[in-house]
This record gives structure tokens, sequence and C-alpha cells, in this order.
């Protein structure tokens, strides 16, 4: 829930970050060969175990790749979106709440994930997770909706209901 001091919103936080801690399962797995996933990209994991960006072809996710136990490679820049590299081991949410950037749309509390299988409205790319149906150029996430809107960087809350993953 944001708040508000002397007229200025809080941020909801970095993408990748766990919320609400109680309810969480994290799997692990390997980043696959040729492969940079950012923290708070959606995954998906395959039969050897591998974790990759979600592709046009994929059906759902595995999962959001979470940032634990990890920090950004760029001593200079501390901010910036941190990433997991080929072969390094990657900390998947598979169920729980989850900060990640809204590409498109207005997300509510409650409302369906979009995640974009072909690019489209304002240059938002393949594995983009938004708010807003477009046809044919995206597609629901089977058990995971939105938490809240989203705040000034794009950053909202999204729960992931059912399990995902292997």
């Amino acid at each position: 829930m944001p708040g508000k001091v002397i007229g200025t919103s809080l941020n909801h936080g970095y993408p990748g970050t766990i919320a609400m801690q109680p309810d969480q399962i994290v799997g692990v797995g390997a980043v696959a060969q040729g492969e940079e996933i950012l923290f708070g990209a959606p995954v998906t994991q395959g039969e050897d175990g591998t974790v990759a960006n979600f592709a046009a072809s994929d059906t759902d996710i595995a999962g959001i790749a979470v940032r634990q136990v990890k920090s950004a490679y760029d001593y200079l820049d501390q901010n910036g979106i941190g990433r997991y590299r080929e072969k390094e081991n990657i900390s998947i949410l598979e169920r729980g709440a989850v900060t990640v950037v809204c590409s498109y749309g207005t997300p509510k509390v409650g409302s369906k994930v979009y995640i974009r299988t072909e690019s489209g409205t304002g240059g938002t790319v393949v594995g983009a997770l938004e708010a807003t149906e477009e046809t044919g150029k995206n597609v629901v996430i089977p058990g995971v909706v939105w938490g809240g809107d989203k705040d000034a960087n794009n950053v909202a809350l999204l729960v992931i209901k059912e399990r995902k993953g292997v």
C-alpha cells in the first residue's frame, strides 16, 4: 500500500524483491546457456532444470526471478537492476508475492496478469508483464494476480496464488 509523505509518493521497491514472507515457495535452478535473467523477470524451466527467460512460444511461467543473496555486478550502479548470468544458480519465486515491472496498463488489486508473447504497444517486449489485454499479443498467466497499483517507476506487486515450477 503506497504511502504519502508531504505530497511525495513512496516507491514499491526494486523488481525481484519478495514481499509477504510467510507464504512463499522459492525454487532453484541453473541459468540456461546463453541466457541472462533480470531480477523480477518471468522465467520458464526446462526438463533438464535449467531456467530461461519467457519466450513467445511459452504458455506459462515457472516463476519470477528473485534477488536472494545476490547483488548488482556494477559497484558504481548498486541501484541498477541486478541479473543472473548463464550457468549461475537462480532463485525462482514459485508461489508468493514479489515486486515486478508492469510494462503496460494499470494494475488493480486482484486483476489478471498478462504476459507479452509478441512485441506491441508502447515498445513492450516478449516476456513483459502487463495489466491490460492486447488480443493476440499477450496471454493471461493462470493463477497470478496483481496485488495493487504501480508506482512512478512502474513497479507493482504481483501475487502468484498457484504454485509454479517443477
